[in-house]
């Protein structure tokens, strides 16, 4: 967000100042995913992109999100996405919705057919 990398805030006080930085601004996370073949030596590599714009938001909100979401503070910009942190958001532009949690799953199950495996 910004030209800034943001990270994971890792204590309480860090998360307040990140969300109320990031309310009402859009944001850029980025997952990725590799996949080598040890047999024939090909890799395969795909960087993911998900935009999220995030509500304005309050120091009220915050306070209660972290509240009910103490190990937030563990996810990158205090975000947990699958939880109380979707209220957080408005909108979100991504190709997998996998990605934003860690692990494009969508890209994965592609390489992995590329390679002959059948995950079904």
């Amino acid at each position: 967000c910004d030209g800034r990398q943001w990270g994971k805030p890792m204590n309480l006080a860090n998360a307040q100042k990140m969300l109320m930085h990031l309310s009402g601004r859009e944001i850029e996370f980025y997952s990725a995913v590799v996949l080598l073949n040890t047999v024939t030596g090909t890799m395969q590599r795909h960087i993911d992109k998900t935009v999220v714009v995030m509500r304005q938001l309050d120091e009220l909100h915050i306070l209660r999100y972290l509240e009910r979401e103490p190990d937030a503070v563990y996810c990158s910009c205090a975000l947990k996405s699958e939880d109380l942190g979707a209220l957080l958001i408005e909108r979100i532009e991504s190709t997998d919705p996998n990605a934003l949690i860690g692990l494009p799953v969508f890209r994965l199950v592609d390489f992995l057919k590329n390679e002959g495996v059948d995950v079904l």
